[in-house]
Formats: C-alpha cells, sequence, structure tokens
C-alpha cells in the first residue's frame, strides 16, 4: 500500500491523460477512481463556489486544487481505473444530496492534505513541493481550521522517516461505504471511502484491502456501512464501527470479523 509517483505514472500511461497531481481513491459500485480527477472539469472552470458559498465547500474546491497541483502520488494501493465511473455533475449531486457522502469527500481531501502538511514543514529543502504550494498549504490548513474553531481537524499520528512526498506510505485505517438510491436507474448506488494514515513502509499492513473488500462484499448493500482495521496479535481484524452509521441498522456492533495472520 504505497503512495507513489511509479503508480501515478502507470495510470497515466494506460490513457489517463491528465492525472491528478495527488491521486485520492473512492469507489463508485466497487469500482475504483481518483477523486481529483473526477472533478477535473470543474476544477478547470475555475468556480470556487461550485460546491456551495458555505465556507467548507469552498474549502473542498480549494483542497482539491491544492491535490491537482501538488507533485504526482498516489494515496494508497487501491486498484483505480483510467475511465469514466462517474460524471462530475453525477458525483457533484451525489455529494450535495446526502450529507454523509459530503462529508466523507471533504474528510478524504483534508486527511490527505493535512497528512501532506507536517511532511512539507519539516523538510522544506528536500520534500518537493516549492515555496508557493507550501505557503498554500500552511493557509488551506490553518483556513480549516479556522472554519473548525473550536475544534481542529483530526489528525491520523504516525512515526514516518519520510522527507520526500513522492515517497509518502499510507495505511489503510478504515473503510467507508454509503448507499444512495438512484432514482434513475431504480437501483442502490454505492460509494466508498478509504481513511488512510501516512507512515513508513514496513508499518504498511499487507492484505489491509483484500480483507476490507471481502467484507464489504458480504454486508448488505442498502445501509451505511463503517469499518475500522484493527490490529491485535499480529492479525488484521476487520470490525464494525457504528460511529458512521444509523443506531438501529443492525441488532450487534459488528458484520464479522476476518483474521489473517501476518506473514512473517
Amino acid at each position: 500500500m504505497r503512495c507513489s509517483y511509479a503508480a501515478s505514472e502507470a495510470v497515466r500511461a494506460a490513457g489517463w491523460g491528465t492525472l491528478s497531481s495527488v491521486a485520492v481513491p473512492f469507489a463508485v459500485n466497487g469500482h475504483w477512481v481518483d477523486m481529483v480527477e473526477t472533478f477535473q472539469p470543474l476544477l478547470d472552470a475555475g468556480d470556487r463556489y461550485v460546491f456551495g458559498r458555505d465556507g467548507l465547500n469552498i474549502a473542498f474546491f480549494d483542497g482539491l486544487q491544492l491535490l491537482e497541483d501538488l507533485p504526482d502520488m498516489t494515496v494508497g494501493s487501491f486498484d483505480m481505473k483510467p475511465v469514466e465511473i462517474i460524471s462530475p455533475e453525477e458525483l457533484k449531486r451525489a455529494m450535495l444530496s446526502e450529507a454523509p457522502i459530503e462529508r466523507e469527500m471533504f474528510r478524504a481531501v483534508a486527511d490527505c492534505l493535512f497528512s501532506i502538511q507536517p511532511l512539507v514543514t519539516r523538510y522544506p529543502e528536500s520534500c518537493g513541493v516549492d515555496d508557493n504550494l507550501r505557503t498554500r498549504l500552511k493557509q488551506w490548513v490553518a483556513h480549516v481550521n479556522h472554519l473548525l474553531e473550536p475544534n481542529k481537524w483530526r489528525l491520523y499520528h504516525a512515526a514516518s522517516e519520510v522527507c520526500k512526498l513522492k515517497k509518502m506510505h499510507f495505511d489503510l485505517l478504515a473503510i467507508v461505504r454509503i448507499p444512495l438510491v438512484n432514482f434513475q436507474t431504480e437501483s442502490i448506488d454505492t460509494f466508498t471511502f478509504p481513511v488512510h494514515q501516512p507512515c513508513n513502509a514496513d508499518q504498511v499492513r499487507r492484505n489491509a484491502i483484500q480483507l476490507a473488500e471481502k467484507a464489504l462484499r458480504e454486508a448488505p448493500l442498502d445501509q451505511v456501512l463503517s469499518l475500522i482495521l484493527a490490529s491485535h496479535n499480529g492479525n488484521i481484524l476487520v470490525l464494525r464501527d457504528p460511529e458512521l452509521e444509523p443506531p438501529d441498522s443492525f441488532n450487534h456492533d459488528y458484520i464479522k470479523m476476518f483474521e489473517e495472520e501476518s506473514e512473517a
């Protein structure tokens, strides 16, 4: 599960010619794509109010533009496809019609930028991010925390020896899937968002994605689902997290626990 320049170039070579500099994964009906690339036409139009005039809506647009301008890398190792799974307008409508989807999309952008900020602050000369982008990133992080006062954005702390942006690694902490009724097809579309934490290469837990996707396949599609990936005695446990779910969705607080022994 690596955030790598090579992965970005591979997707570009496959035909995704205007790949976003920082590729942020999310899935529609189980198909993984890049959020920044999906919104590319809206970013190119330059309307900061396209998602609304609320402070966080504007910050979401500005955050996407920052991710677009930062040096190439890919968050995690989800198999993002260089195809249009959903149009930017369809994704915008889904985002603005369902509060949990809007929250998770903002979180995906904010988590990424808040993870990058400490690195470029500690290593301004070697991080690979120029002065202008570092200033924009610092201002964006400060602005979001100001909007959230008296609270601040939650940070996922992890030791990291990385001093270059393109060498950042990420571990999968959790995954959230949200259903949305598609009135045109009279079916349910699902939107899935991973939660990552920056880490060293040796802290990336192998098979985390496979275990999370197995749990997703076995869960009902018509209910909000939040899973955390916990480590216990060298195993990865995929547990139900009721924090983001309606209180009466299930009679128990987890779907199933998957366990896999770590390889030596």
